[in-house]
């Protein structure tokens, strides 16, 4: 199993195209489960004895562990999609929350960096929601409203994408490629 994950992690790192099975999938979403989990639950751990050093250093090996597995997981999940006889487009699916969250951004910080560059970047810093709801209730709702269906739509989308590899892919050739369990020559 470990050698799926490294295969996935330098020989396909940054293959899109082509199809992958469930055993090239999942073995190399387990691994990338465990090092991404594993500083989380340290970061929760030490947060419960209020150790802020530990924390830091663990959610740095977190983003460090995101970074460097973002590029191949992506690219695994696309071809276990065409594998299905799915683009890999449908991945853009469970980025929507992270879109909004950017274009919320966006919205509050671009109108306060106009009126001082200073007070433009602390909004940055600060969540997007409350800013909003400082100049308009109203406005603040509705982005509360924009940020639920967001990530109820992104959290379908990963459903649906975790569903969707669990099949068996489809026989045969299809049009991304020839079929990985093909052992015929």
């Amino acid at each position: 199993m470990l050698a799926l994950f490294i295969d996935c992690f330098t020989k396909k790192y940054a293959q899109f195209d082509g199809r992958a099975c469930r055993k090239e999938f999942w073995p190399f979403m387990l691994f990338n489960f465990i090092l991404l989990a594993t500083p989380c639950i340290l970061i929760i751990l030490h947060a419960k004895l209020r150790d802020s050093e530990h924390i830091k250093q663990y959610f740095i090996v977190y983003l460090f562990f995101y970074f460097v597995l973002l590029i191949p997981r992506l690219a695994v999940t696309v071809r276990r999609l065409h594998d299905r006889d799915i683009s890999g487009w449908w991945l853009l699916l469970y980025q929507i929350p992270a879109i909004n969250y950017v274009a919320e951004l966006a919205i509050v910080t671009l109108p306060l960096k106009l009126i001082s560059p200073a007070v433009g970047h602390v909004a940055e810093l600060a969540t997007v929601i409350l800013p909003l709801k400082l100049i308009s209730p109203a406005v603040g709702h509705v982005a509360e409203l924009a940020t639920v269906i967001s990530l109820a739509v992104g959290c379908v989308a990963e459903l649906f994408i975790l569903v969707i590899c669990c099949y068996l892919g489809t026989e045969g050739p299809n049009r991304f490629g020839d079929d990985p369990l093909d052992i015929r020559d």
